[in-house]
């Protein structure tokens, strides 16, 4: 009988699997390390080093599940700025429909970071232009998460950030969008 993530005792068989140079072991422990990190994420964050390894080579080619699983860590660790920096390159491995506290917790930073950064460059007069390939990636989540508010009916909600972040063409799809 084969053992399930259930019954395992240890992470470590898996971790050992980020070492091997073969990428398609790689890959099979990142996505068995995604479903075992509620359990045994304080043994996955000692081989965090590895995960953003494979994160920075741009000849891997699952990066964003390595950048998911790399923000997964931090938030366990507390860190959530590095958690938000990994879920923002983490692309649609972040899953924005997730009900989940880590889900929550870094869309909720993701959505007061823009939200700051709209309204200092609004006061500055620069909010047309663009800015940073980070602004860029939190800019198409708060679009993403907006637009899932949208679909699920939230529209105070959704009415509100667009407000809150200056997103007034958010704002004008929500009032066209309603009843």
């Amino acid at each position: 009988m084969f053992a399930n993530a259930t019954s395992l005792t240890s992470a470590n068989g898996v971790l050992s699997l980020l070492e091997d140079p073969d990428p398609k072991l790689n890959l099979y422990a990142l996505n068995r390390l995604n479903e075992m990190i509620p359990t045994f994420w304080p043994e996955i964050s000692e081989k965090i080093d590895l995960i953003e390894m494979l994160y920075e080579n741009s000849k891997f080619a699952d990066r964003q599940l390595a950048a998911l699983i790399a923000s997964k860590l931090y938030f366990q660790l507390g860190d959530m700025d590095e958690s938000l920096n990994y879920a923002l390159v983490a692309g649609d491995y972040f899953d924005i429909a997730e009900t989940s506290e880590f889900v929550e917790t870094i869309a909720f930073k993701c959505i007061d970071a823009y939200t700051e950064q709209r309204q200092k460059a609004e006061k500055n007069g620069t909010l047309a232009s663009s800015s940073s390939a980070s602004d860029e990636r939190m800019e198409k989540l708060v679009e993403r998460m907006l637009y899932q508010s949208l679909k699920e009916g939230k529209l105070n909600e959704t009415v509100g950030i667009a407000i809150e972040t200056r997103r007034y063409d958010i704002l004008e799809d929500a009032i066209k969008g309603s009843d």
